[in-house]
């Protein structure tokens, strides 16, 4: 952990005000007031798994199912160029659809544009994460959800939790910019278990952290789970963003697309709470409203119009966007 100070114990019973000033002062000490900004683009909607929880599970038969060929990836790749992206995360289920050598190639010339690549296309193997690398891969987004290996194989059938933390490792070794992260409100999930998750990001050491609210999506077998109210889960969320800079202190954090869905029109709450980046999508709207994990997910595609408003909201409010 970066902070030999603030433990989670001590953080905890703090208040959300206490909380929001430290998270506040440690972002200024080490981001400054920069935003970060990263195109998102989900390019299949295909998964091989079944996980409880998201909606693009493999049994979601009320799911439209695309995938975008090798050329219209490219195509967007270029247009968030054009936008002004330096970075772009290309994201899918984990579609095998695309062989190593159709992601190296997209890779290799995406990085020819001048544009760093992120990934996150769940397990490929290590062979084919040491290819992904070679062609010019950036980072890899890949997150353990759980550090709890049983409520890990509860929610994620026929995997272990092992598995993917050997996956991580791997990422890790072979020199990505690596992001991670964990859910939060997992039905059986205990206040421990998000304790040790928050503790888990230290020993993985990632550069990136991604940590968003579990919400229940319509066309899984967790429906029916009741979470906390929407305020409720914010300041949990919010809480947990704060922490996170504080022990955390020189990582980027994330502007979950959930945490900002429950922060709803106080859009860049996350940000005075220690997040530093947004992942803006560029995903076709014919295509983006059936990348939905969660329910409620769906939103518009960032335009080049788009992406100015942000960027001048950004500044309106004491932040500085930048294209990472």
């Amino acid at each position: 952990m970066e902070t030999k100070i603030e433990t989670i114990d001590a953080l905890l019973p703090k208040s959300i005000e206490t909380l929001q000033s430290a998270a506040t002062i440690c972002t200024g000490q080490k981001k400054g007031n920069g935003v970060n900004l990263i195109a998102l683009l989900e390019f299949s909607n295909h998964c091989r798994c079944n996980c409880q929880y998201c909606g693009l599970r493999r049994d979601n038969t009320n799911l439209k199912r695309y995938r975008m060929s090798v050329e219209d990836i490219l195509k967007m790749a270029e247009y968030a160029k054009n936008v002004g992206f330096n970075t772009i995360c290309l994201q899918s289920g984990e579609d095998s659809r695309y062989s190593c050598e159709d992601i190296c190639s997209i890779v290799s010339k995406i990085s020819d544009m001048g544009m760093k690549v992120i990934l996150s296309l769940g397990h490929r193997g290590a062979h084919e994460y040491r290819e992904f690398k070679d062609a010019g891969a950036f980072g890899y987004l890949m997150r353990f959800e759980t550090s709890n290996p049983e409520l890990y194989a509860k929610l994620h059938p026929k995997q272990k939790l092992k598995d993917r933390l050997h996956d991580i490792t791997v990422l890790k070794r072979l020199g990505f910019y690596l992001a991670t992260g964990f859910l939060v409100g997992l039905p059986e999930q205990t206040l421990e278990d998000v304790e040790k998750d928050l503790a888990f990001l230290g020993e993985i050491g990632p550069d990136f952290i991604g940590i968003g609210p579990f919400i229940p999506h319509p066309d899984t077998p967790l429906a029916n789970v009741r979470t906390d109210t929407p305020a409720g889960q914010l300041e949990i969320m919010l809480r947990l963003l704060a922490i996170s800079r504080i022990m955390y202190s020189k990582r980027d954090i994330a502007a979950t697309t959930s945490i900002m869905k429950l922060a709803k029109k106080d859009e860049f709450a996350p940000l005075r709470f220690g997040a530093n980046v947004i992942l803006p999508s560029i995903t076709p709207d014919v295509l983006r409203k059936d990348y939905e994990i969660f329910a409620g997910k769906a939103q518009s595609g960032a335009t080049a119009k788009d992406v100015e408003a942000l960027r001048e909201k950004l500044k309106t409010n004491g932040y500085n966007p930048i294209f990472v």
